[in-house]
């Protein structure tokens, strides 16, 4: 198969669903023009170009993947600049996409597309090019049906390495990180029940940690300081707990001691469920929350990448 090089850098990381019973978390990648050339307007184009056919294939969430994208490299066919005033530039181009492994080092689909623009200048001629991709051309389509059977049989295969290590980062108390594992598991995935049945355990272990140590720390500014500065800080850590923690009552407790020395000035609401009823449905969208908070945090990397 041809060489490829990815040299990218991997920035924002978007969860892209295919359909409408199954979320397969992607990234968006653009690898650098064969030309070598930088066009900074082209690459945000094409990362928000590349999300939105992942979101006409599909529903879309808010968590993330380090592992799986759907990758866009393209190389000039055909440039012809005609005269005029002004002049105008035109591109014919061929795009290549691909849905990637990067763990892995596998492409798992590809398609390529000969497209065609023209603009006042050479980055309006590659964007007006690229407005030609369409999740409806039936290569695309056909890719995107491919790449997510290969990352579903992907998970089937791998699920019990992912709980099990989402075990040992709990018993390292890294539980946002196994909470995140355990959640990357797709709902079609033969693993899904089985990460389900885990995450409550983990998410209970993650809150009551969390509720100590933020308890803890509000305790201590407020007692440092019992004045509006003190109330500010402990605000901030009693903001953080959730309301289904082991000490969410003891943190009521220093809420209302300090809201009754301080009156109404204190602007402060701790977090509260909306309705009992929906209790399951909230616990999921906190998990969700800790999950992306846990993506978010950890370092960007620059890879470079040889596929054969």
């Amino acid at each position: 198969m041809k060489r490829i090089l990815f040299a990218l850098i991997l920035s924002v990381n978007v969860l892209f669903t295919f359909s409408q019973e199954c979320n397969i978390a992607l990234q968006p990648i653009v690898v650098p023009s064969s030309d070598g050339r930088y066009y900074p307007q082209v690459e945000s184009y094409l990362k928000n170009r590349l999300q939105n056919i992942t979101l006409e294939a599909g529903e879309t969430s808010s968590l993330s993947s380090e592992q799986f994208g759907v990758a866009l490299s393209y190389n000039t066919l055909d440039k012809q600049v005609i005269g005029g005033v002004p002049a105008k530039i035109v591109y014919n181009i061929n795009a290549s996409l691909f849905i990637v492994d990067l763990k892995g080092k596998t492409v798992y689909s590809s398609c390529s597309l000969e497209l065609k623009g023209i603009g006042n200048n050479e980055t309006k001629a590659l964007i007006n090019c690229f407005r030609g991709l369409d999740v409806g051309n039936e290569s695309v389509k056909r890719m995107i049906q491919d790449g997510k059977k290969q990352i579903i049989n992907y998970y089937d295969n791998n699920f019990t390495k992912i709980i099990a290590k989402a075990k040992t980062d709990a018993s390292m108390k890294n539980y946002d990180a196994a909470i995140y594992s355990l959640l990357s598991i797709p709902e079609c995935s033969k693993g899904y029940g089985a990460a389900l049945e885990m995450l409550p355990i983990v998410y209970r272990q993650f809150v009551n940690q969390h509720c100590n140590e933020n308890l803890a720390q509000a305790r201590a500014a407020w007692y440092a300081s019992p004045n509006s500065d003190g109330a500010s800080v402990a605000g901030v850590y009693l903001s953080e707990i959730y309301p289904d923690a082991s000490c969410f009552q003891d943190a009521m407790q220093l809420f209302k001691e300090i809201r009754k020395q301080m009156g109404e000035e204190w602007k402060f609401m701790m977090k509260q469920y909306n309705d009992a009823i929906a209790l399951e449905r909230q616990q999921m969208n906190m998990m969700r929350e800790i999950a992306l908070a846990y993506a978010k945090n950890q370092p960007k990397e620059t890879i470079n990448i040889f596929w054969k």
